[in-house]
């Protein structure tokens, strides 16, 4: 199993749902070598805690061209 693309490509994988696929993927990042690559190389954190395992994929310097330009009143906003 490729640990990085399955954690790169789902939003997060639940333990409720994909038990089997969530215990395979915590038994694979106690080693730390994703783990470590995840934080060191791109950037993002990995959470996991008895309910799911999450990367957070945030931009770690955001840039202009990341937000919405086009609001023009404050109600869209909301």
């Amino acid at each position: 199993m490729k640990v990085l693309e399955v954690l790169l490509n789902r939003r997060w994988i639940l333990k409720s749902r994909e038990r089997e696929l969530y215990y395979q993927v915590k038994e694979a990042l106690a080693s730390g070598e994703e783990k470590k690559f995840l934080r060191e190389k791109l950037g993002y954190q990995v959470l996991i805690n008895p309910y799911m395992i999450k990367v957070e994929k945030l931009p770690a310097v955001p840039e202009n061209w990341m937000g919405i330009s086009d609001f023009r009143d404050p109600i869209e906003w909301e």
